[in-house]
């Protein structure tokens, strides 16, 4: 099966390169991108006697394996015919190779590509035969200009994407700001109404109190003072009792 002899050459490019750090995530999209061209091979071995020769030479029954024997073979072709398999197991490879490379991986080699295309066309002009000094020149000084230009445009592009960058940094850095303010604000809405309720709380404790306190106050009176009346009729009948 050749799957495996390839998935470990890209495991070891990987680590040599120093990126087996997203291995873990990007494995399954190279497997899956592993297992989409072996369906495709198996579905070009019956439409490409080129194919079907090179595995007749090398003993393989099957040009995707035994997942392409599986997958295809028995699976997708009965079901949807082999033009329909052939466009799915396509549109797989692709996807999974997005996203197994990245797009900002892919926009970097773009990139480098055509900064490689532009240093080819920016060669200085050679003199040509029969060309004068002053045309020489010429075309020597509109190549110098052109070079000042084109530096003078890649420095304005690199001050206007730091500039951005630093105007996403300063807003990440007040949204964290405002989110921090509205938390401690948070904090001291809850502290007060903690706060609050506690004072009330307080305040109706008080209040029962002071309800209480004077039938405290009546019940520790003494019997006397309690029933004055007694007390008169008591004084009066011993003034009798004199007189």
């Amino acid at each position: 099966m050749w799957i495996i002899p390839v998935a470990c050459v890209i495991l070891g490019l990987c680590l040599v390169t120093g990126h087996g750090a997203g291995m873990r995530r990007r494995a399954p999209w190279f497997l899956l991108l592993l297992l989409s061209s072996a369906c495709l091979l198996q579905v070009a071995q019956s439409h490409a006697p080129g194919i079907s020769a090179a595995t007749v030479r090398v003993n393989l029954a099957n040009a995707g394996g035994a997942v392409g024997y599986l997958v295809m073979t028995r699976c997708l072709s009965p079901l949807i015919s082999d033009f329909a398999g052939t466009a799915v197991m396509a549109v797989v490879a692709v996807a999974s190779l997005v996203a197994a490379i990245g797009l900002r991986a892919m926009a970097d080699f773009f990139s480098a590509l055509a900064r490689w295309a532009t240093m080819r066309s920016d060669a200085p002009p050679s003199r040509g035969a029969g060309e004068s000094d002053d045309e020489y020149e010429q075309r020597q000084a509109a190549y110098v200009a052109a070079l000042q230009a084109k530096e003078a445009a890649k420095e304005q592009a690199r001050m206007e994407k730091e500039r951005v960058k630093e105007e996403k940094l300063r807003a990440k850095a007040e949204k964290e700001a405002a989110k921090e303010a509205a938390k401690e604000a948070a904090k001291e809405a809850a502290r007060a109404a903690r706060e609050a309720a506690k004072a009330a709380r307080e305040a109706e404790r008080r209040q029962r109190r002071q309800r209480r306190s004077p039938r405290h106050a009546t019940r520790s009176q003494s019997p006397r003072t309690r029933n004055p009346r007694r007390r008169t009729r008591a004084r009066t009948s011993c003034r009798r009792s004199r007189c």
